[in-house]
């Protein structure tokens, strides 16, 4: 599977966002979803970073995260996926077993991770810092999010244009007390680590 991330100086301008070709998620395997939880990424780029818009449907069913969880110094919710509802990014610019993590919840909460992901082990770095900007907003039958990464969490060097990187996008979700779990390309089983199945970012 393959994805465009779209050049644009002003990735967030309305403009910009009603031209755009949105990738849409399903379950995790591969079925499709209801209205009340559709699920949509854009993605955009230019020199200063890489940038994500995701627009999540819903119906009053939102897990927030309890409002006395505590934020560390880095800004990071710690095990945000297992407390809130969260759209996530899977990242690889490099090798796939090498891989960042982003999540992100309605209420502006996020956590960064750093991951390296062999066969039988994987390593994970909870304390690295991407130096993201976020924010959320909620509506009545929907929540959007907006998130900035610097090319910095990422080596440090901006693509060119026509690179493929490689990732998936995901959505954790809670109905009826029952966890759901959405993806873009389908992983088939819950566990959204399988960099196997992370399909193409085409950098236009």
């Amino acid at each position: 599977m393959r994805v465009e991330a779209k050049y644009s100086k002003e990735p967030y301008n309305e403009a910009v966002q009603k031209n755009s070709s949105s990738i849409k998620l399903l379950e995790y395997n591969g079925n499709n979803v209801p209205k009340d939880m559709t699920t949509f990424y854009d993605l955009y780029w230019n020199e200063n970073g890489f940038y994500a818009r995701f627009l999540s449907f819903h119906n009053g069913q939102i897990k927030f995260c309890p409002k006395e969880t505590e934020i560390s110094e880095n800004g990071k919710t710690f095990k945000l996926w297992a407390i809130s509802e969260v759209c996530e990014i899977f990242i690889s610019h490099a090798e796939l077993e090498f891989y960042r993590e982003f999540e992100f919840a309605p209420d502006g909460r996020f956590l960064d991770i750093a991951i390296e992901n062999r066969v039988g082990e994987r390593k994970t770095d909870f304390n690295w810092v991407s130096n993201l900007e976020y924010k959320s907003k909620i509506y009545d039958e929907h929540w959007e999010g907006f998130v900035f990464i610097p090319w910095t969490a990422f080596g440090g060097k901006a693509p060119n244009l026509g690179d493929i990187w490689h990732g998936n996008f995901y959505r954790i979700l809670t109905r009826d007390e029952k966890e759901l779990y959405l993806a873009w390309n389908p992983v088939y089983k819950i566990n959204f680590h399988q960099p196997q199945y992370f399909g193409e970012i085409l950098f236009v």
